[in-house]
């Protein structure tokens, strides 16, 4: 087997058993003298900001001497990006070996079920033998989608359950209300094992409290109204959130200051339970904190972010930050998402700062159609122009944008990612 079977296997769209359980998971699992067991475990799921909260908790125990594995989805330049410990991507050979070991029992398992197991399904169990030939002091895990029937949702007691944002994603599998939504995140908090939330919409929270409540998992809700935020500009925001002062981070935009709120509490949890973490180390840690391609800065002149906001409140947040770091700023728009999402987003909530707006496809399979996104934008008073590649939005960026534009790129991690490689090619 080489990388490109590996690649064939785990990246690509495959599987046709039905999500109602996690039983095809588990018997994979079994298969593999449950690597799953005796791995301690963060867990975490959320619409938005998930890999946020990872990165800001792996950063933490880091600094405080941990060494983290670390599991998340999707990747931007390379699959390797997903499994990690202490930053260090999982390398090649050891991918391939771990493939080599499973591939044939999910053949094996595939004819005896009479369905393919998903691609995400693969990568989650060669994640999990990785940690457990590796055994570092403490495993992250992010859900991949949704919670309860999510193939991470396997650990049977995590350290601590942690629940981003709660939006409108995915929705022909988690339901098209949030509070269905809700309750498939929900699906991670388990039998007495503490639980933390993001500061969700009111309207939810008691959705949190009922499953922890009949699980007595003990529950930290968070609230906006316990964070004050001192300064905000691009690449550093300071905080005082409840008797802290002073915090400070390096990401952008307000959601990314209630990550971070989210992995202080997580980490309490884990003081609580013997983890060694000082204050000095929780300061450190977030204001070390990077996550690639999340308002990342790509140039100064012309001013030119990429950001993986893809469903509508990721846009709606993307475009408080943009007039947060720019007021009054038009913007050039670079836009490219999946046939899925409800691409009228775009102006909904970002036509009020669009100086021109471009549109592309970021999958050829699996992207929207770019002309029919571009005509429905322009006669909803957004002018759009279709694009046929990343290398015209760099071509644009390099011939035509002037120095004091301001430009982002966003609607797809697929896209962030093309764009990020094409940007190191060329430097």
């Amino acid at each position: 087997m080489d990388f490109a079977d590996v690649i064939g296997l785990i990246n690509t769209n495959r599987g046709n058993g039905k999500k109602k359980n996690l039983d095809r998971m588990k018997q994979l699992l079994i298969e593999l003298d449950h690597p799953e067991q005796n791995l301690p475990c963060i867990h975490v799921a959320g619409t938005n900001g998930k890999g946020s909260i990872c990165a800001y908790i792996s950063q933490i125990l880091q600094e405080a001497g941990y060494r983290v594995g670390v599991f998340t989805s999707p990747h931007l330049e390379r699959i390797n990006e997903r499994i990690q410990i202490n930053g260090q991507q999982i390398l090649t050979d050891d991918l391939i070996h771990l493939t080599e070991t499973i591939q044939p029992i999910v053949a094996r398992l595939e004819v005896d079920r009479g369905e393919k197991f998903y691609s995400f399904e693969i990568l989650t169990a060669i994640a999990l033998l990785y940690f457990q030939q590796q055994q570092p002091d403490i495993v992250i895990l992010e859900t991949g989608v949704g919670g309860r029937i999510d193939a991470t949702n396997v650990t049977a007691k995590p350290l601590v359950s942690v629940i981003g944002s709660i939006g409108h994603d995915h929705m022909h599998v988690l339901g098209t209300d949030l509070t269905a939504i809700a309750q498939h995140k929900a699906g991670i908090i388990k039998s007495n094992c503490p639980a933390v939330i993001y500061p969700v919409q009111e309207e939810i929270r008691y959705i949190f409290a009922d499953v922890s409540n009949e699980l007595d998992a003990p529950l930290t809700q968070l609230d906006k109204n316990q964070v004050t935020i001192k300064a905000s500009t691009y690449g550093q925001q300071v905080f005082d959130y409840k008797d802290w002062s002073d915090l400070t981070i390096q990401l952008s935009g307000i959601h990314q200051v209630y990550n971070a709120m989210v992995a202080v509490e997580a980490v309490h949890v884990l003081n609580r339970q013997g983890y060694a973490i000082s204050t000095a180390q929780i300061y450190e840690g977030l204001s070390r904190t990077k996550w690639s391609g999340r308002m990342e800065q790509l140039s100064e002149q012309p001013f030119v972010l990429v950001d993986g906001a893809h469903n509508e409140e990721g846009v709606m947040m993307l475009s408080k930050s943009l007039e947060q770091i720019a007021p009054n700023k038009k913007w050039t728009l670079f836009v490219g998402m999946m046939a899925d999402r409800n691409y009228m987003m775009i102006s909904d909530q970002m036509g009020h700062i669009a100086g021109k707006c471009y549109v592309l496809s970021p999958d050829s399979e699996r992207g929207f159609n770019p002309e029919q996104v571009a005509d429905h934008l322009t006669e909803s008073s957004t002018p759009t122009t279709v694009i046929s590649n990343v290398q015209a939005i760099k071509q644009y960026i390099d011939t035509e944008a002037t120095d004091d534009e301001h430009i982002v790129i966003f609607g797809s991690l697929y896209l962030v990612g093309d764009i990020l490689t094409l940007y190191k090619k060329t430097l």
